[in-house]
């Protein structure tokens, strides 16, 4: 049966506020004043809407309110060509927000997470799974949503990608370890999960559980390991830093596209991963203007001549 979706993505989209180009991070009781302020959409948002400037076709499952916010969102996924049916819009819900303190080295947030629907969040992914190929998740979302069930009543491969959760330890994500595809971390959250103190011994510990492993490093690159084999991927220079949010996220679009779209071995899809990863820190926040398919295939040619 022919799907119409390569990709089902899901998760909590917000609206960031974004205080960017501050010299450093302030102190408790003081001001600092920074460069730019910018709103954007983020949180979940900015992974499906990178695969979908890439090429992909992709169902987004979301939860908004009709607040200030949910408006941001709804309004960007909707000039973006977002198919809006997997999307719920409701004046009983309100969107999550979250500050974004910015320097070129780091990044802060403060954020409100706001309620969701989990009945109506449940039945658009039953829907929309059986109108795509493969499903993208939060590992939060695996631990609340029945991502796993649905993925395998539907016979799709699914990746996690873990976002921060200071609570969640590897005791509890055994079950998405084993039968997710991918799946995705950070340095930090590889040895938060693990309990480790680094993150090569972490993502051996991740890798004992799960079949491909990809951890984001950022200005060093990435680790992937599948069946026992680690390789680490440098990244490129690219130049001027503004913004790191958004840089792991569209790494694992770029990851994404490769594998699960266009079938490529991991070396290759985490090579185009770091492509979008670096071009993610060269602008404010999630996608910008300047994130799209011609841009990025330029720098992957340049970048990584050997997978093109």
């Amino acid at each position: 049966m022919e799907r119409e979706f390569d990709i089902l993505s899901m998760g909590v989209s917000s609206g960031d506020f974004i205080f960017a180009g501050l010299e450093r991070l302030p102190e408790p009781g003081k001001e600092m004043v920074c460069k730019d302020f910018i709103i954007k959409p983020g949180g979940a948002v900015n992974t499906p809407a990178a695969l979908s400037r890439l090429g992909a076709g992709v169902a987004f499952v979301t939860a908004l309110g009709t607040d200030y916010a949910g408006g941001i969102v709804y309004d960007f996924l909707k000039d973006n060509g977002f198919n809006m049916n997997p999307v719920i819009f409701r004046d009983d819900l309100r969107t999550s927000v979250s500050a974004v303190l910015s320097t070129p080295e780091d990044r802060a947030f403060a954020t409100y997470f706001a309620r969701s629907d989990i009945g109506s969040l449940e039945s658009k992914i039953v829907e929309f799974a059986g109108k795509s190929r493969y499903i993208h998740s939060f590992m939060i979302d695996c631990l609340e949503l029945p991502v796993i069930s649905v993925a395998e009543s539907n016979n799709l491969p699914f990746s996690v990608d873990t976002h921060w959760h200071e609570y969640i330890r590897l005791r509890d994500i055994k079950e998405m370890l084993c039968k997710c595809d991918v799946f995705f971390t950070n340095e930090i959250e590889a040895c938060t999960l693990t309990g480790k103190s680094g993150y090569e011994a972490a993502a051996d510990e991740l890798a004992k559980h799960a079949r491909l492993v990809v951890v984001k490093l950022g200005a060093k690159g990435c680790m992937v390991i599948r069946g026992g084999s680690a390789l680490t991927m440098p990244a490129f220079d690219v130049g001027e830093i503004k913004d790191k949010t958004g840089c792991g996220d569209l790494f694992v679009a770029g990851f994404l596209y490769g594998y699960a779209v266009c079938g490529w071995q991991p070396e290759k899809s985490a090579a185009l991963g770091l492509t979008t990863g670096a071009l993610a820190a060269t602008f404010y926040g999630g996608v910008d203007d300047t994130f799209t398919r011609e841009h990025v295939f330029e720098l992957f040619k340049t970048f990584y001549p050997a997978y093109v």
